[in-house]
């Protein structure tokens, strides 16, 4: 009888499984290229505060209190004795013999000593370790982008070694599934909390600073690489940190020339030449016009709303489509056109005016972000719109473009000519 050869095969995994296998992780490799472009190009403020003065810390005398161990590593005794020299007249040989004075017998053996081991030498181990702490979080805030990459693309690659290496059994193909959707909830996790938020705060200021008061209005910067110091004043310490143009944060307080704001929990301030400044509306009764480079109202005022969709015609006179806005107008003007857009593509706005029959133009603009109303006027000529903002009786800003039946294209300049920005607004009503 023909004996019957027997094959067995420790490949267990099938080629149509392994097929699919390398798919899913292809598509996770392509959502982890995705997640790392995230990290890279989020422009993400990294919340690793460092504060290079150690005695500003509450938290310093703590080292200072470990260093006060550390020295009995190395205990040394830190006593001085006194000499003195004394010389007989006519010899050129000086005698040097022990103080036996109190005042030096004190100040050598007891004074020094507890002040060494009680104070310096506890500081010296104390600032030590903070400085290799600080220095840390300094650069782990640096290399931060790197690390989280690396860990995405390590996190790809065993997601592929443990898929090709899952058998056919049911249940090690179901956590094979389950560890994919874990694995997409990860990386594209990590991707929408890049694009949507301005900053991560993973270690909170060292320096239990003052309770940061409710702010009155927001900052908007207006030059790049501006300092921030501790105090209103060049003759404040520079905190270190910069600020860029285009960035907005929390107006806590002005005083002569100088703006603190809530720089991620930490009052800082900067010079009001490089910021905006708008204000909240605070219900104060006898309000202000403010000014400054983009123009705002301060104080209050009765904030009617009106909910203005748009129709269904949403061409302009060229023919383009329009996008189709949907905004809550606050205080409407009746009769006016009302428009909305962005300036420079960061400023949200809505604009109403009103039209007459000589092309003279009145009305309003405000920030959806604050709702405070900036006075505007103007005239129309042909297809050209120009319109002039106030603050009070000051003029801060003109905008200047073409006008169409449901949009308008140009420009906002400030009133010195100084700063210009992109404006594009398209009709909600």
């Amino acid at each position: 009888m023909e004996e019957i050869e027997i094959y067995e095969s420790n490949d267990t995994t099938p080629d149509r499984y392994r097929l699919s296998v390398i798919i899913t992780a292809a598509c996770m490799a392509l959502l982890g290229i995705y997640a790392i472009y995230s990290v890279f190009t989020s422009g993400i403020e990294w919340g690793f505060y460092t504060d290079w003065n150690c005695l500003k810390s509450p938290i310093f005398p703590v080292f200072a209190f470990i260093g006060f161990f550390l020295q009995f590593f190395n205990w040394q005794h830190f006593s001085q004795t006194t000499w003195i020299g004394t010389k007989k007249s006519g010899e050129s040989k000086v005698k040097w013999e022990k103080s036996y004075d109190v005042t030096d017998v004190v100040f050598g053996s007891i004074v020094i000593p507890l002040l060494t081991h009680l104070i310096i030498v506890p500081c010296i181990y104390g600032a030590i370790l903070w400085y290799l702490i600080i220095g840390a979080l300094h650069l782990l805030g640096k290399i931060s982008p790197f690390l989280i990459s690396a860990l995405i693309a390590a996190i790809v690659f065993i997601f592929y070694c443990i898929g090709c290496n899952v058998s056919t059994n049911r249940y090690r193909v179901a956590i094979f599934v389950a560890l994919s959707l874990v694995e997409a909830g990860i990386l594209g996790g990590t991707a929408y909390f890049m694009n949507n938020h301005d900053n991560i705060t993973i270690f909170s200021n060292l320096s239990s600073g003052p309770t940061l008061s409710d702010p009155i209005g927001t900052c908007t910067v207006t030059g790049n690489g501006v300092n921030l110091r501790v105090g209103p004043g060049t003759s404040f310490d520079k905190s270190g940190n910069t600020v860029s143009s285009g960035e907005s944060y929390p107006l806590l307080e002005e005083s002569g020339g100088w703006v603190k704001i809530d720089y991620y929990g930490n009052p800082l301030w900067m010079s009001d030449k490089f910021c905006a400044l708008s204000y909240e509306n605070n219900g104060d009764e006898n309000a202000i016009y403010e000014e400054d480079d983009m123009g705002c109202w301060r104080g209050d005022e009765d904030e009617g709303t009106a909910t203005i969709q748009t129709g269904n015609d949403n061409s302009n006179d060229a023919g383009a489509s329009l996008p189709e806005p949907s905004v809550e107008v606050a205080n409407p003007i009746p009769g006016a056109i009302a428009l909305t857009g962005k300036l420079d593509g960061k400023y949200e706005i809505v604009l109403q005016y009103l039209r007459e029959e000589d092309g003279k133009v009145s009305g309003t603009y405000y920030y959806t972000k604050y709702k405070t109303p900036i006075r505007i006027s103007g005239e129309v000529n042909g297809d050209t719109m120009t319109l002039e903002e106030y603050t009070g009786e000051n003029l801060t800003g003109r905008f200047i473009g073409t006008i169409s039946t449901n949009s308008f294209d140009g420009v906002w300049q400030s009133a010195d000519g100084s700063k210009a920005m992109d404006c594009t607004l398209y009709r909600v009503n």
